[in-house]
């Protein structure tokens, strides 16, 4: 009788979700899942930035105000280089595991319920179960949702969670004290969210005519300048980082965005990742066009990336597609059934061109055989050498290696020849052939090759004897 029951509510879910897209999220979750750890278990991610986050949320979980050795500002209270309390809400992801590939799931999943917020939210604007899996794909396609999970790991896809649950409140709840909250809770990843946020409620307020989209215009205004001009030099007790370089002249802004060819094409990619969708979506075009303008106007700023290769672009994703949502919903009720489907069709047919021959969007890795052989074939010598390093004291290594060592509340320390100066109890490094040059980023050979032979002389370190002679492993006398 109770197997019955069970199978009759089965029955009743899978026919009010339906099989395609119960299948359809369940091979993105796999796939998202996947493309975030494959990088962990081939020692791909780094200290900048998965090991700094890492720390961060470590300390965090510890209850330990957290610090980090910037390689600027030098070591800083979390808060001084950019202000991102929210982080702190993550923290407990440590409560459940040390295991540090617990963020990488974490990302990934973060990401696919972004996803499925997009799917609700085409849901709510009357289109179709099908109609609305193809916006998934598009959101899903365009890199820049998918590259973070390939680039560390980075709060930006926490955030766009947040971001597409406030609009989801806003638009289709009354929910006031909660839309409130998450709002804040956004704010709260990154100083520059406020930004985000207000290209979020112009176009909100356009289509709402709601008070609570002035006031929260109002307070992200605030939260920016305060940020930017108080706060973030209090606690560094140095200047602003990340201030661009902008010109007030009208034709200097136009030859820098028309001058540059990767700044036109990324604009044009923008687009095509939609099949050019975003166009013809009205309204919902302005957060595109401030997003847009917010990375192209600057003559300069500190990371200029126009490559979709990073973080940076995740909230550009989350507009284009509420704009392609729009676009949709308007073609859907056209009388032509036919020409509105064969409009959908070949808007896909462009996104997919864009992905495979021009974005190199990490959809591809979905049919990459190297990729699953990989992702089967952890470094399992890494590991091992991890493995060995002590539980305990403040530790100096290279880029790849220390992101795998963030979980301890001691130091710590990318690899430098003035190693004398940091005092570390453990020095760890990896002199393999062949190497990303990411791996010693802010190192090189010469540099190494000083610091081994500066350690063979050392009477403070010892060396740990190893199977394999390119890893070199010391550990300070007195721990």
């Amino acid at each position: 009788m109770e197997i019955d029951k069970s199978i009759k509510q089965i029955s009743i879910f899978l026919k009010s979700v339906g099989i395609i897209p119960l299948v359809f999220f369940c091979i993105l979750f796999i796939f998202l899942l996947a493309i975030s750890i494959q990088r962990f278990l081939i020692f791909q991610i780094f200290y900048y930035d998965f090991g700094i986050f890492a720390h961060i949320l470590w300390q965090g979980s510890r209850f330990q105000i957290p610090y980090i050795n910037h390689f600027v500002l030098g070591k800083i209270m979390f808060l001084g280089d950019h202000f991102e309390p929210s982080l702190l809400i993550i923290s407990p992801i440590f409560w459940l595991t040390s295991n540090l590939i617990i963020l990488s799931i974490q990302q990934g999943l973060v990401t696919f319920l972004s996803s499925l917020m997009m799917y609700f939210i085409a849901l709510k604007k009357n289109i179709h179960k099908i109609a609305s899996l193809i916006i998934v794909f598009l959101f899903v396609v365009f890199p820049g949702t998918t590259n973070p999970l390939l680039t560390d790991w980075h709060p930006e896809s926490t955030a766009g969670l947040f971001l597409l649950i406030f609009i989801y409140l806003f638009l289709f709840t009354k929910k006031r004290w909660l839309y409130y909250l998450i709002a804040f809770i956004f704010l709260g990843f990154k100083e520059s969210n406020s930004l985000y946020l207000i290209f979020t409620l112009i176009w909100i307020y356009i289509l709402t005519k709601k008070k609570d989209a002035l006031i929260l215009s109002a307070i992200s205004v605030c939260w920016f300048f305060v940020a930017i001009n108080i706060l973030i030099p209090f606690i560094s007790q140095k200047f602003y980082l990340y201030t661009p370089e902008i010109s007030l002249s009208p034709i200097r802004i136009f030859s820098n965005i028309t001058g540059n060819p990767m700044k036109i094409q990324y604009i044009i990619r923008s687009f095509t990742s939609f099949g050019l969708l975003p166009f013809i979506s009205g309204f919902t075009l302005i957060p595109v066009v401030l997003d847009l303008g917010l990375k192209l106007i600057p003559m300069k700023t500190m990371f200029d990336n126009f490559t979709f290769g990073s973080h940076y672009h995740v909230y550009l994703g989350i507009f284009l597609t509420l704009a392609s949502i729009t676009t949709i919903a308007k073609i859907l009720v056209l009388k032509n059934k036919y020409l509105s489907y064969s409009i959908i069709v070949v808007c896909l047919l462009i996104s997919a061109y864009t992905a495979r021959k021009l974005t190199s969007s990490p959809i591809n890795l979905l049919i990459n055989k190297t990729f699953w052989i990989e992702l089967q074939n952890p470094n399992k010598s890494l590991f091992d050498l991890i493995e060995k390093v002590p539980k305990k004291g403040s530790v100096m290594s290279q880029n790849n290696l220390l992101a795998y060592l963030s979980n301890r509340n001691e130091n710590l320390i990318l690899l430098t020849p003035k190693y004398e100066n940091f005092n570390p109890d453990i020095i760890l490094f990896d002199m393999s052939p062949d190497q990303n040059a990411n791996n010693h980023w802010e190192s090189n050979w010469d540099k190494i090759e000083i610091i081994k032979t500066k350690l063979a002389s050392d009477n403070k370190y010892s060396r740990v004897k190893l199977s394999n002679p390119n890893y070199f492993l010391f550990i300070k006398r007195t721990l």
